[in-house]
């Protein structure tokens, strides 16, 4: 896997195999990243599910000026700490071991502020719609910001859940990526 945008661009992110792990395809990236047209840069980005932490990665590499990164698979979440200190991210980057709704929660609680979401709930859990909902909850999307949810291509989830509405719906084989803004 390597780095598809921005100054890191082919940069390696190191893959190591794993049942539970399904990284988001490379057309995938590149569409979400096209679709952002330089959108991440100087943002706060919230990286849920984060598995190989690509999205954040890339989110980096365009010049976000922050990332937290959450990933319950604590080896995963090891990668993913090693990986941002080797590349000299480690003062604009945290990354948390623990489940995606618990660091929601975390940051509402926080008042923390993200420009930027990404979540990629493994799909057979279909928790798209949930952790939609506690985002939407915790109020920790700024007013016009973004959420990308990756799920499985049969996810039924709503259009609009307020504050966000949907603003691009695209299928990319058994992918689904859904564009909310707030």
């Amino acid at each position: 896997m390597k780095i598809l945008t921005g100054n890191f661009r082919g940069r390696n992110i190191p893959l190591i195999p794993n049942p539970e792990l399904r990284p988001t395809a490379d057309k995938v990236r590149k569409a979400a990243f096209d679709t952002l047209q330089g959108y991440a840069e100087g943002k706060r980005v919230l990286d849920l599910y984060s598995g190989t932490g690509a999205m954040g990665l890339e989110s980096l590499s365009q010049g976000a000026a922050y990332v937290r990164f959450v990933e319950q698979d604590r080896e995963q979440a090891r990668r993913i700490e090693a990986l941002v200190k080797r590349w000299g991210f480690e003062t604009s980057t945290d990354v948390d071991s623990m489940d995606a709704l618990r660091a929601i929660d975390r940051a509402g609680f926080r008042k923390d502020s993200y420009d930027l979401v990404f979540m990629d709930a493994p799909y057979k859990s279909k928790r798209g719609e949930e952790t939609l909902r506690a985002i939407a909850d915790s109020g920790i999307v700024v007013k016009g910001g973004f959420v990308f949810l990756e799920c499985g291509k049969s996810e039924i989830l709503p259009e609009v859940m307020p504050p966000f509405k949907i603003v691009r719906d695209r299928r990319y084989g058994m992918t689904r990526v859904v564009v909310y803004q707030g």
